[in-house]
């Protein structure tokens, strides 16, 4: 375990691919705290998933990553494992609502349905917030596999949004 899933872990998107999302700021923000976290706990699992930044928009409410399995991701019949599963959606909804609150968040819940094995070798991660309010970010994401685009999980995510940060989480 490289603890970057083979992707650099100083600069998990390339910054050409910046001027071509939807949001290059909301980019730079995800990228930046992003890359403080790798920096500061880099053998932390939200590291070691190594999901690299697609596509975003704060005014469209969304971001699009990629997840590329590494073999220790995979459970004995060789799709991806439940767990790494719950993991991706946790640390993609996550960096997304402390972005884009700007405040530290905590999951609360995530609900999960697994709809199909995750078999492929690159999946995309849509992340859409649906509800902002002062206390708690609410989300809704979806896996799909890069090749075929169908739908592998689905996800309603809630994280509370806490009042400042603590301590040892500071970045």
């Amino acid at each position: 375990m490289n603890g970057t899933n083979g992707k650099n872990a100083d600069c998990p998107v390339l910054e050409q691919n910046i001027a071509a999302m939807d949001d290059p700021d909301f980019a730079k923000d995800i990228i930046r705290t992003n890359q403080r976290v790798r920096e500061k706990e880099p053998n932390r699992l939200n590291n070691m998933i190594g999901l690299t930044l697609l596509n975003c928009s704060r005014k469209d409410q969304f971001t699009e990553f990629e997840f590329v399995p590494d073999d220790w991701c995979r459970n004995g019949y060789e799709g991806v494992h439940g767990g790494v599963i719950s993991s991706v959606f946790d640390t993609g909804m996550g960096l997304t609502s402390e972005v884009y609150t700007q405040k530290f968040v905590s999951t609360s819940s995530l609900q999960i349905s697994f709809l199909r094995a995750m078999l492929g070798s690159r999946f995309r991660l849509k992340v859409r917030l649906t509800h902002v309010g002062r206390r708690v970010v609410n989300l809704y994401g979806e896996i799909s596999d890069m090749k075929d685009e169908k739908i592998c999980a689905n996800c309603l995510g809630t994280f509370m949004i806490l009042p400042s940060r603590p301590r040892g989480l500071q970045l």
